[in-house]
């Protein structure tokens, strides 16, 4: 039987999430989750081996931030989809990040 789950990877600083985000994609029968990252250059040069469908972004990230991050994931894979989540509360970020185009904020 062919695998059809949707494939995702996760950008979250705090580490210590990773295993919540995990518990989470493991129960849900439509979805896989195929990385974990706390740095956005981890995830793209990891890219090519995860092929993923969907990036879940957190905004604030240690290198790269998740904003900057959308157009280098955009030239791996352009029909990429991209949700950004944040803690930041400022409408200026959130505009930022609409304009780089990602799928959901």
């Amino acid at each position: 039987m062919k695998n059809t789950k949707t494939r995702i990877i996760i950008l979250e600083r705090d580490s210590s999430m990773h295993i919540v985000y995990k518990n989470h994609f493991d129960a849900l029968e439509d979805y896989e989750l195929v990385g974990s990252y706390t740095s956005a250059n981890l995830a793209l040069k990891d890219f090519k081996h995860t092929r993923p469908q969907i990036v879940l972004s957190e905004i604030d990230l240690d290198d790269i931030n998740g904003i900057d991050a959308i157009k280098l994931f955009r030239k791996k894979n352009w029909g990429i989809n991209i949700i950004m989540f944040s803690e930041i509360n400022d409408f200026e970020v959130i505009k930022k990040a609409f304009k780089k185009g990602p799928t959901d904020t």
